[in-house]
């Protein structure tokens, strides 16, 4: 009886698919503040402060203005002592989108808070995104990122908490709106609701 000539079998694994692109993107993983005089002389009435562990952080926000609903948002941190803030930075963003949800929580847009209520505020800094190729300012949805200081001079993107923000946005666009929009507001929930569930994957810029 003649034996049968080995056959090497061959497995290939095959990894999951990639993630696709979401249409949303971060400006930066990473937001640093340096130590300098509070950002445009900014009085001490004009910042929003929270605790966020061993020292403060303090949020401003101003706009909307122009056509693109464009703001500056000065971020500082402060020790507990401190009257002023001495390390700080300020971004710029839009928030065309907007004109898309209408409405968030019955309530202005907050960009400082304690999203996931363990006592440290966050930053939350609001953002558009297109939401197809080519869009005009019409065609924009609102996201919003969620940065966590990790000390004095550094905040970070946090990751779980921006797509916890991305549900509960998705949750406002499918509320019921009349009119031409309702498309739209159909597909900013849509491309939110794929960040949050972490079928897409933002792109990520590199720290300012």
């Amino acid at each position: 009886m003649h034996a049968l000539p080995f056959l090497p079998v061959i497995l290939l694994a095959f990894g999951p698919a990639p993630q696709p692109p979401c249409p949303m993107t971060p400006e930066s993983a990473e937001i640093r503040l340096t130590a300098t005089d509070p950002p445009r002389n900014i009085s001490s009435e004009g910042w929003t402060r929270r605790s966020a562990g061993a020292f403060d952080l303090l949020v401003n926000a101003e706009g909307p203005e122009g056509s693109g609903r464009y703001w500056t948002v000065s971020v500082c941190t402060a020790d507990k002592s401190q009257k002023r803030p001495l390390r700080g930075t300020s971004l710029e963003t839009s928030t065309v989108g907007w004109r898309t949800l209408f409405n968030f929580k019955d309530a202005p847009l907050p960009w400082i808070d304690d999203v996931d209520a363990d006592g440290k505020a966050e930053l939350i800094l609001w953002n558009s995104f297109p939401l197809h190729e080519e869009a005009s300012m019409a065609a924009f949805g609102l996201v919003a990122w969620v940065y966590r200081p990790v000390s004095a001079d550094k905040l970070v993107i946090d990751w779980k908490l921006s797509r916890k923000m991305a549900r509960e946005i998705a949750e406002s666009y499918r509320m019921p709106a009349k009119g031409a929009f309702s498309d739209l507001r159909a597909q900013a929930a849509q491309a939110l609701q794929a960040f949050a569930d972490g079928q897409c994957k933002p792109s990520v810029q590199p720290a300012r």
